[in-house]
């Protein structure tokens, strides 16, 4: 499944509304030994997120270290290829650059695009299978070895 960056600030931040729900869907992906697929704004995305909030510069370069090395989160570069077809999804849907991005990635790969942005779950669902974690979980059991 491809995640937004507003899946994984929820994870991170125990007083954003649906961090329960949200923590308790990522830990059943992760036990279950499935990954995530994001594009690599994803990264710049939650930097900006963590750096706002005041973190100090090294936790924040630990956060970032420890998305990317995760081995859970496949992060795919954002290429010619991909903003191109972000483009032709921004005009048949309006939305925003960085939220065409993901819908882009997850219609490339095939794949849902799990989300709490109000913009995806509104507009993308025209080109792209967009969920939040609850219904991901509802829709996609997991089970766990």
């Amino acid at each position: 499944m491809v995640i937004d960056a507003s899946v994984w600030l929820r994870f991170l931040n125990s007083g954003e509304e649906h961090h329960s729900a949200t923590s308790a869907w990522i830990e059943k992906v992760g036990f279950a030994g499935r990954s995530f697929a994001v594009p690599a704004i994803f990264l710049a995305e939650i930097a900006g997120a963590v750096a706002r909030s005041g973190t100090p510069d090294d936790v924040l370069d630990l956060v970032v270290a420890e998305i990317a090395q995760s081995g859970f989160i496949e992060v795919y570069p954002v290429d010619s290829s991909l903003i191109v077809d972000s483009v032709a999804i921004i005009k048949s849907t309006r939305l925003k650059g960085a939220d065409a991005i993901y819908a882009a990635l997850a219609l490339r790969l095939h794949l849902p695009l799990v989300s709490w942005d109000k913009e995806h779950l509104s507009r993308a669902s025209s080109v792209v299978d967009v969920m939040t974690p609850v219904q991901a979980l509802e829709r996609f059991p997991l089970q766990t070895s």
